[in-house]
C-alpha cells in the first residue's frame, strides 16, 4: 500500500505501511485548530485507516519531552509499548492503537 496522507489545508495525519499490515502514523495539525478539533481528525483518520486498509494497529514515536503529543496519544487510544533513543539521540516512547479499541470499533 505505501502511504496514505488525509488532510486539508488544518493539516495532515500521514500513515505510512509497515510489512506487518501496520502503519506507523505522523500528524502535522495547525495550531489554528483547538485541541479538541485536532483530536477530531486523527481520530478520523485513524477510523478511517481501519476501515479502508488492512491495518491492524498503528503506531507512531513521540519525544519523551512532548507532553502535549504524549496527552493526545492517550486520548487516540495509544498506550505506551517502549522507549528507546533515536540515532539523534532524541528519547522517544512508542505508542501503539489496535483496530480492536473501542474507539474504533
Amino acid at each position: 500500500m505505501g502511504r496514505v496522507a488525509l488532510g486539508d489545508q488544518d493539516g495532515l495525519v500521514l500513515f505510512v505501511h509497515q510489512p506487518d499490515d501496520s502503519f506507523e502514523m505522523h500528524y502535522l495539525l495547525t495550531s489554528d485548530l483547538t485541541g479538541p478539533e485536532k483530536l477530531n481528525r486523527a481520530k478520523a483518520a485513524i477510523s478511517w485507516i481501519f476501515t479502508f486498509t488492512s491495518a491492524t494497529r498503528i503506531y507512531g514515536h513521540t519525544p519523551c519531552e512532548n507532553r502535549a503529543a504524549r496527552a493526545m496519544n492517550r486520548l487516540l487510544g495509544g498506550r505506551p509499548v517502549r522507549s528507546f533513543a533515536d540515532a539523534l539521540g532524541r528519547n522517544l516512547i512508542t505508542y501503539e492503537v489496535g483496530k480492536d479499541h473501542e474507539l474504533y470499533r
